[in-house]
């Protein structure tokens, strides 16, 4: 056991070696194939295995490597070197590495295929690995042929990006780009050919004799870097490599500062996966020139900010950053959203309300910068732009005092009440009214008639505001103003909060919806959904008028699709399943839940902090000295004798509640019996009275002949 333990890198290279023979020469039948899939599944993960258990990575267990196959195409030498340095052995030193690997410690010399066949040692991965300035004859993955064709093309770029090609003329900067933007498409478009074009960067970046021509290499590995991640199967192939390049690195600085740049982006990528769009020439020359790029994201109040952003920045990012321009510090339910305003009468011949539609935080600002400059936006009749605004509002957001945090919730929260989604009584209309105008314009505006009329207008809703004739709104408004004049701004605008808080569906996060199922048959073809911590609330878009909600105790199940979004919900105690179309579906889940968990968290605040509280209050009374021992003692019998009466008492009301829901249950079953039986007896005597009826016209016709006759 000893000597296998000694001997682990070289059972492993052997092991893995013979795996390797075996995946070239063993080439299955149509009757064996079934048996090759599951026999090579198994020696991979064996190879997997050792790599684990042992700590040594080799070469030749890189089975997606066509080795045999770029030795068979290759015509001319190529320069070897060691891919062992990128699996770096736990248990064993750097130095005992590379001795093992090469007895002499130095490079060996390029062989070429006529060597290797006359019996001098194969090529390898390792040597694959190594930079070339030549193009390649195959692809150096396992690629089908069409795919291995477009990895020469892509070596043959590569080659030319870099200044290797030779007789090449060295690009210009348009050319460049170009270059790079072809790259970046066939990985962008192709799966199967982004750990190719990840391999053959490895390639040109590994023993590169010009610094130049390294520095370019790295310049494009962190743009691909910054596009698209590896595969699963190679991301700890390239991290484990970029890595060890940056920490022995020894190079130029532009060189370092490009390895330094590839490994925060592949840890991006990796996390935000690939672009959705191809980067834009725009977009990768302000890469290669460390430029910003800008855009404009709106507020509701339709003030605006610019943010900077590169290929790589990201929602979450962008909204970090929008956060410290505006100086806000409680930003955590802050972020970004797609407007969607429809402009086009002929295509939304109905004024519909805008539509935002929350962006994920892992989504690059790119993508979503270049899909709303895309024209099918302007085709399909809609208007789009970047919002700031909160996800959602929380009970734990009364506890922040911060005062942009609370402007940017009152203007959320004023642009909800006036889009109609809180439908309130006059007296409150007024007093909103009479608080947005103070919080507005300060005290004194009554001295201008018009524009204090102009104020009330504009801040109650069109379908309120003509329940009264206009002098009678002047004078409600107008003495409700009057009596805020020693209040602040601020404080007008923390009373219109909190009037909305004290609203059945205030503070609540509203979506536009289509109804699909509804077992009741109440709801209208379109409709709003307003989300808060009380439960779902339902709503008519045009005229806005609310119609239903639903409490969170009563929502049994909810879930959703790309395309939609279900309720399992209790109405008038009987189970119904509703359902919408949206695109929000996930968002309207996220915010049910989070309003849940916040429920939950805050129960369970309050058992924790009681249970602190009685073990405070028996610390104490343990702490006041044997004196007060036997009275405590009694205390406790006379307090255990009376909470066994509650508790007594307690089941006997839950006794006589069951019993009175029994009864309710049975004399509505009772019920539904009697009214089953009269409904019987009514066809009975119904039918009994058509039946009479029949007879008589019998009888009168029969009379009548017996009259003739």
């Amino acid at each position: 056991m000893q000597s296998i333990r000694h001997h682990r890198p070289r059972y492993s290279a052997v092991c893995c070696k013979s795996v390797q023979l075996l995946a070239a020469v063993w080439q299955p039948s149509a009757t064996s194939a079934g048996w090759h899939a599951i026999i090579m599944h198994r020696l991979e993960h064996v190879c997997a295995v050792l790599r684990r258990e042992w700590g040594f990575g080799c070469a030749h267990c890189l089975l997606p490597f066509q080795v045999d196959s770029f030795l068979k195409a290759q015509q001319r030498t190529t320069a070897s070197g060691k891919l062992t340095a990128l699996f770096k052995s736990k248990m064993l030193s750097r130095n005992s590495m590379s001795a093992a690997a090469s007895p002499a410690g130095s490079v060996t010399a390029a062989r070429s295929p006529a060597s290797s066949a006359g019996g001098a040692t194969p090529l390898t991965a390792d040597d694959m690995l190594q930079w070339y300035n030549e193009p390649i004859p195959t692809s150096l993955l396992r690629l089908a042929p069409e795919h291995a064709s477009r990895a020469v093309k892509m070596f043959a770029g590569i080659l030319r990006y870099c200044g290797d090609a030779a007789g090449a003329e060295q690009q210009s900067q348009a050319q460049a780009i170009e270059t790079a933007q072809k790259l970046l498409h066939q990985g962008l478009k192709r799966s199967e050919l982004r750990d190719e074009l990840y391999m053959q960067l490895v390639k040109q970046t590994r023993g590169n004799p010009t610094s130049a021509s390294r520095a370019k290499a790295w310049g494009l590995f962190h743009l691909v870097a910054a596009a698209m991640p590896p595969s699963k199967d190679f991301t700890g192939l390239i991290s484990e490599y970029v890595h060890s390049i940056l920490q022995d690195m020894d190079d130029s600085e532009e060189a370092k500062e490009a390895v330094a740049a590839t490994w925060a982006a592949l840890k991006r990528c990796t996390k935000c996966g690939p672009r959705r769009t191809l980067p834009s020439v725009e977009e990768i020359q302000a890469h290669m020139s460390g430029a910003k790029l800008t855009t404009i994201v709106f507020f509701l109040d339709e003030t605006f900010e610019e943010v900077a952003y590169d290929i790589t920045t990201s929602v979450a990012e962008a909204v970090e950053q929008l956060a410290g321009l505006i100086r806000l510090q409680n930003f955590q339910t802050f972020t970004l959203y797609e407007a969607v305003r429809p402009v086009n009468p002929k295509l939304n011949p109905e004024p519909l309300p805008d539509e935002h539609l929350l962006l994920d935080e892992h989504r690059y600002m790119a993508d979503i910068v270049a899909e709303l400059r895309h024209p099918r936006v302007v085709r399909e009749g809609c208007q789009s732009r970047l919002l700031f605004k909160k996800r959602m509002f929380r009970e734990t957001d009364e506890a922040i005092t911060e005062p942009q945090f609370i402007n940017l919730s009152y203007v959320q929260a004023q642009h909800d009440y006036l889009a109609g989604n809180y439908p309130v009584v006059r007296e409150d209309a007024a007093q909103m009214a009479a608080l947005q105008t103070h919080a507005e314009f300060g005290y004194g505006l009554e001295q201008d008639p018009e524009g204090f009329m102009a104020a009330i207008e504009r801040f109650i809703t069109r379908q309120v505001v003509m329940t009264r004739p206009r002098e009678e709104w002047r004078a409600d408004v107008a003495a409700r103003y009057k009596a805020l004049a020693q209040h602040s701004k601020e404080e007008a605008r923390t009373q219109f909060m909190r009037i909305l808080r004290t609203l059945p569906y205030g503070n609540a996060t509203f979506f536009a919806v289509r109804r699909i199922e509804d077992p009741i048959g109440l709801l209208p073809p379109r409709l709003i959904l307003g989300i808060n911590k009380r439960g779902v609330h339902f709503f008519r878009p045009v005229p806005k008028e609310y119609l239903h909600s639903a409490e969170l105790r009563d929502i049994m199940q909810f879930g959703s699709s790309s395309q939609a979004v279900f309720f399992k919900m209790r109405v008038a105690g009987v189970l119904h399943i509703f359902q919408f179309e949206t695109r929000q579906g996930e968002d309207i889940c996220m915010a049910l839940q989070t309003h849940i968990n916040d429920i939950m968290m805050k129960r369970y605040s309050k058992v924790k902090a009681a249970s602190e509280a009685k073990q405070s209050s028996d610390a104490a009374g343990a702490a006041a000295g044997s004196g007060a021992v036997g009275g405590t003692a009694a205390y406790n019998a006379k307090m255990d004798e009376h909470l066994k009466e509650q508790q007594q008492l307690l089941e006997q009301a839950q006794a006589a509640l069951a019993a009175a829901q029994q009864a309710e249950s049975q004399a509505r079953v009772e019920n539904e019996s009697l009214l089953s039986e009269l409904r019987d007896l009514k066809e009975m005597m119904a039918a009994e009275a058509a039946s009479r009826e029949a007879l008589q016209d019998q009888l009168d016709a029969s009379s009548k002949q017996l009259g003739e006759m």
